[in-house]
């Protein structure tokens, strides 16, 4: 179908009755981009075809934009990328990880992939749920998007095996709706809203980037058809012999010219005979000149624009290079943070509620649909990061070293030791503070700041807090989720489970440890029992340092005054997410920088900090 729309190339006609050619000038048509189009009529008992307006895709616009995917690297590496952060670890039903066995052909991951593909280029996609003959769903089947045609107002579909091309169907389905079945296959569709001026099928979301994306499958066409051809036409050459000279002489000149000077993809050459003037042979240079470095910085420009059109932050999270940007690991994690925030989270919404309602309401799974994070930068669990957000001793645990009695604080907290702010070698922590970084010009978060973030976070009523609970964010957590999780197993059983299904090595006295912690702090019963759905969180509330007075004192600045106040708890991902948007790390210096009234000496942070606390969200009533 491409073909139909790039064209023309340049030609020599013969004229039959004078001998002489003639050379026709380069035309160029006019590409235009298709344009999703539906009729207007509302007949119910037919399909609504899903056009490309008047460039010939006529019911096949789903067609023009998979070739857009499958044609330009850029967008599919964004479209792959973003189906890749929206996915993570895959989905949890309840706290149970999703792994079910949809049909015989396909993994429940495949399965998924394929479904948010089709949502992320289409804006919607459809499953074939198939019945037993109890009428119980009992398998599912991803149907291609391009394929499903539907009538206004969505409550029938067609189902073609050759994508429309000849506008003919294979199968109908009625809409799947929950507890209602003959026995037959319904189809479960689910798409969003997206303002358009179409009301059927939606507009996918980086519509504005359409005409980017087709022009930079343009240009590589261009590029692709210079090399083969070596440029184009490269030179006309013009014999000054007589305009009478037979064609035959004609096809010998210029078969002889091709053995001489080109090869299989070399020059292509132009004859032109003229009536004799006295003169040799002209050779005319007909290079395409500048235009290869033209269509470079078009290109540049595109991709931006697509970018732009897929609301990325950074062109490096998508695998796409930007010249002169090296993509350091801080850089991409407060990028990637930003991106989840603003697209990932909204898009994962979207898609948990409609696979809750096609796997929930359907009976292969049990609990609220929710997706698991992965984590992309194990670079971030480098020296640097981890001297952010540890404290000393766990740092010391992981390399197997005994603690310290000071050591229950972070590096930052104990850079204000007299040994470590002179440079004291004899310091037992001297090594540790070797590679600390210089510390931050002064900076102070004002009103304006809280406002900015004001409604991150979580109600601190919604969550019974355990500050007697400690646990290391990631693997405590995620050992004393497990437990929760399987809180009928034998300590032995649970043991070898959590070796297998973790990873993680953990001995028996200290799981029995884990588990007399958790009977102490309340979150299991003394027979090991727990509340239904319960589930462990490290959070974080914004309080005063430990050995620094009342929270709030008369010289508080504003900032700190509200975020001690205000009853929220944070994750660690919005702690981060804050300091990207102030470009300070808030984490470790708090509201600013606090001089001591007593002694004057100043610290580059202030009097609070973020506390960790273990908390378990409240069953709602």
């Amino acid at each position: 179908m491409r073909k139909a729309n790039y064209n023309k190339t340049s030609r020599i006609i013969q004229n039959a009755t004078s001998g002489k050619p003639t050379i026709e000038a380069l035309k160029f048509e006019r590409y235009n981009i298709p344009l999703h189009t539906e009729p207007i009529s509302k007949n119910e008992a037919t399909w609504v075809t899903y056009d490309g307006g008047i460039t010939g895709y006529f019911n096949l616009y789903p067609m023009f934009l998979l070739q857009l995917y499958n044609d330009s690297s850029t967008h599919k590496a964004i479209i792959n990328s973003k189906a890749d952060y929206i996915i993570g670890d895959g989905l949890l039903a309840g706290n149970k990880p999703v792994d079910i066995k949809v049909n015989p052909g396909e993994t429940f991951t495949m399965f998924m992939r394929n479904c948010i593909v089709d949502y992320l280029i289409f804006k919607f996609f459809a499953v074939e749920v198939v019945y037993d003959r109890l009428n119980r769903p009992v398998e599912l089947y991803h149907i291609p998007a391009q394929s499903i045609r539907t009538n206004y107002s969505k409550t029938h579909f067609w189902y073609s095996e050759r994508y429309w091309y000849m506008t003919s169907y294979t199968e109908e389905f009625e809409r799947w709706q929950p507890n209602q079945s003959d026995g037959n296959s319904k189809l479960f569709y689910f798409d969003s809203y997206s303002p358009a001026m179409t009301k059927v099928y939606p507009t996918p979301e980086y519509g504005g980037a359409i005409t980017s994306i087709a022009t930079e499958i343009a240009i590589n066409e261009f590029n692709l058809n210079n090399i083969k051809n070596h440029f184009s036409a490269s030179n006309l050459i013009t014999f000054f012999m007589g305009s009478n000279v037979s064609d035959d002489v004609k096809r010998k000149a210029l078969d002889e010219l091709k053995r001489s000077y080109t090869g299989e993809y070399g020059n292509k050459i132009l004859l032109d005979f003229q009536n004799p003037e006295g003169k040799a042979a002209e050779v005319t240079n007909l290079s395409p000149g500048d235009w290869d470095k033209a269509y470079t910085v078009i290109k540049e420009a595109v991709i931006n624009d697509i970018m732009v059109g897929h609301q990325v932050t950074n062109p490096s999270l998508f695998g796409i290079q930007t010249p002169g940007k090296l993509g350091l690991t801080n850089e991409l994690e407060t990028s990637y943070s930003i991106f989840k925030d603003n697209y990932v989270r909204n898009r994962r919404n979207e898609l948990a509620s409609a696979f809750e309602m096609l796997l929930g309401q359907n009976g292969f799974v049990d609990g609220e649909i929710s997706f698991m994070d992965r984590q992309l930068f194990e670079s971030a669990d480098s020296r640097a990061f981890k001297e952010k957000i540890m404290t000393l001793n766990e740092l010391r645990k992981e390399a197997k070293l005994p603690p310290l009695p000071e050591g229950d604080q972070l590096l930052g907290q104990l850079l204000q030791g007299k040994g470590a702010q002179q440079g004291n070698t004899n310091s037992p922590n001297a090594s540790v503070f070797a590679d600390v970084k210089k510390k931050p010009e002064p900076f102070h978060l004002g009103e304006e700041h809280y406002e900015m973030i004001k409604d991150m976070g979580e109600d601190a009523e919604a969550y019974d807090l355990y500050d007697s609970l400690f646990l290391q964010f990631g693997k405590d957590e995620d050992i004393a989720n497990y437990i929760l999780e399987h809180s009928d197993l034998k300590v032995s059983d649970l043991k070898d489970a959590i070796n297998k299904d973790l990873d993680l090595d953990i001995s028996t006295s200290d799981l029995k440890d884990k588990i007399a912690s958790m009977k102490e702090a309340g979150i299991l019963g003394p027979d090991g029992n727990k509340a239904p759905n319960t589930k462990v969180q490290t959070m974080y509330r914004y309080d005063v340092r430990p050995g620094l007075g009342e929270p709030i004192i008369e010289t508080t600045r504003p900032f700190c005054a509200k975020l001690v106040t205000n009853g929220r708890l944070y994750r660690r991902a919005e702690i981060q997410q804050m300091s990207a948007i102030f470009g300070y790390d808030i984490f470790q210096y708090g509201g600013g920088f606090y001089t001591d009234p007593d002694t004057g000496d100043t610290t580059p942070f202030c009097r609070h900090s973020f506390k960790q606390v273990t908390a378990v969200r409240k069953p709602t009533k």
